[in-house]
């Protein structure tokens, strides 16, 4: 799917970017959500689109994997570099 391709790209960028600014790269979780979860509906103007166009950032005590609970830092599912 493009759009989580796209998203992944960004939400991974952001993550380099706070890596490279000291942030242990344990710490970073990125994901892509795609057009799962839009802030705005109907995205039918390139304005309306580009407020989905982001990247949040949370901050926890642990990363968590909403599919399986707790996921200890560097065995992130999906990659082979830790990020996901």
């Amino acid at each position: 799917d493009d759009a989580r391709d796209l998203s992944y790209a960004r939400a991974k960028a952001v993550a380099r970017e706070l890596e490279q600014n000291g942030v242990p790269r344990a710490r970073l979780a990125p994901v892509a959500l795609g057009d799962t979860q839009p802030r705005v509906r109907p995205a039918a103007t390139e304005g309306t689109r580009a407020l989905n166009r982001r990247v949040e950032i949370l901050v926890t005590e642990e990363i968590v994997d909403d599919d399986a609970g707790e996921t200890p830092a560097g065995e992130l599912k999906g990659s082979s570099d830790g990020l996901r």
